[in-house]
This record gives C-alpha cells, structure tokens and sequence, in this order.
C-alpha cells in the first residue's frame, strides 16, 4: 500500500513538531509572534529575547490590537497550519493563552468547544476526502 502525498505530509509535520520537543512554543509559533510584535512596536527582535512564551504570547495580543492586519502578512515562517490557526484565532479571540493541541483537528477542538468535535470532523473531512478513481488512472490491465 502506497501512501499518498497528504498523508505524507502530515507525517513529515508529525515529526517536524516532534523534533522540536514541544515543551513549549515551536520555533515557527515564537518567530510568527516576534515579528508580529517587531512589526508593530517597532522593537528588534533582540529586546524579546530571554521572554518566557506566555510573556511573548500576551505581548504578541497587544501588537495585534494595534496593528491587526500583521497575522495575515506573516513572511514565509515555518507553520503548521494548526499553528497558524491556533495564532489567528487566539489573536482575534483575545485568549488569555495560545490555543494547543496536537494537531488542526485538536486545535479546532479547543476553538470551537461549542461544536463538539463536529468542527474537526469535518476538517478531517475535507482534509482527508477520499479520491474516487478516475477511469485514466486505472491500470492499463483493467481494460483486458
């Protein structure tokens, strides 16, 4: 059984998010909320160093009330797209703490706790959708 190209790279995120310990904030979610923060304090990137992640989460909530426009203008970051969910949201959500979670569908839980795990589902839905198979990409065999 071959994989196929989404399930690849979601096991290539897997590992890149595992790799990374997950103790805290990935190295993609802190260079996101510096240069939210940089952009709209106009701050270097060097007097954010040495700040614990809730410091660095509740700094990036308050440049994104004075600049909100800079989440969606984020340059090519390394992100999960659970990462950069969990950042959007929280920002426009104005949450006390950086939604986590495993993965988008866990994140989504979390989001949306008022939907049950519909919103993953469904995710995971569109996501992952079978591929019906289309008649060109038979097996030339089949058509003995």
């Amino acid at each position: 059984m071959s994989l196929t190209k989404e399930q690849i790279a979601a096991h290539v995120e897997e590992l890149r998010l595992q790799g990374q310990a997950c103790d805290g904030f990935t190295v993609g979610v802190v260079a996101a909320l510096t240069f939210i923060i940089t952009k709209a304090a106009g701050m270097a990137p060097a007097d954010l160093a040495g700040l614990p992640d809730q410091s660095l989460w509740q700094a990036a909530c308050k440049a994104h009330h004075k600049r909100p426009g800079l989440v969606h203008s984020l340059p090519d970051i390394p992100l999960s797209r659970g990462e950069f969910h969990a950042i959007r949201w929280g920002l426009e959500k104005k949450t006390d703490s950086l939604p986590m979670g495993r993965d988008i569908f866990e994140i989504t839980n979390t989001t949306h706790p008022e939907h049950g795990n519909l919103m993953s589902k469904t995710l995971q839905i569109i996501a992952y959708a079978k591929r019906t198979t289309d008649s060109r990409e038979r097996h030339p065999s089949d058509f003995r």
